[in-house]
């Protein structure tokens, strides 16, 4: 659990039988609530993601890669859940750039990028979700750095449909649409079937991630929709 005081004045996490989170309003704690399936197929192949990174970390890479990704997370500090800045050691920034790949079926970036800093986010990512279909539309700019290398991705994640009225949300996505890059780049905007129904009305929020080719993965940027 992170946290702020005095007393608490800032926090992210579990404690005991307390939640602590923020939204819009400000910081917030409620009561925790143990999810009723908390070990899905979609958590199992994000732990085996760690899994397989963590041990790759130690029996493939080389030392000199190793390294390369120390140097990388040190002048690369990322932001936590409450807002501080933090710095990763290598294996946790390795983890982190590749889990998103693994879960889209790419290979991993095994050489520490060389370039440092996080991927711009995208400032026009716009969804739109139709709830006849089930369709939503993902708007972007396919100017951006990634949009034109191979080996670039925009990949984008779903929550459940919510009702618009409700505060507090679990941060729960599903992997949804991955966009690749390309000497001539994608275009705007990229489609598809929500796996959940949508109905007129309902929101949803998609949040996206940029890869670049060499590794490096940006701040989660996310949009809620309502559906039409």
């Amino acid at each position: 659990m992170l946290f702020k005081s005095q007393l608490i004045a800032q926090g992210s996490g579990s404690m005991g039988g307390l939640v602590a989170s923020h939204n819009r309003f400000g910081q917030y704690m409620r009561r925790r609530a143990i999810p009723v399936n908390p070990s899905t197929s979609f958590q199992q192949a994000v732990r085996l993601a760690f899994m397989t990174l963590a041990a790759a970390w130690k029996n493939i890479l080389t030392a000199q890669m190793r390294t390369d990704w120390e140097t990388y997370a040190i002048n690369t500090p990322v932001t936590n859940r409450i807002g501080d800045t933090v710095t990763l050691t290598g294996l946790n920034m390795y983890i982190r750039c590749n889990t998103p790949r693994i879960q889209i079926g790419l290979s991993r970036v095994d050489a520490g990028p060389s370039i440092f800093g996080l991927p711009e986010t995208d400032s026009t990512f716009t969804p739109t979700a139709v709830a006849s279909t089930d369709i939503v539309s993902l708007a972007f700019s396919n100017a951006l750095p990634w949009a034109n290398e191979v080996g670039g991705y925009l990949i984008a994640y779903q929550t459940r449909p919510f009702s618009p009225s409700i505060v507090y949300l679990p941060i729960s996505m599903r992997e949804v649409k991955n966009v690749a890059g390309a000497v001539i780049p994608p275009t705007s905007p990229a489609t598809y079937t929500s796996p959940f129904n949508l109905s007129a009305g309902q929101a949803l929020k998609v949040q996206a991630r940029i890869s670049r080719a060499d590794g490096r993965l940006s701040a989660p940027f996310w949009v809620r929709a309502i559906a039409s």
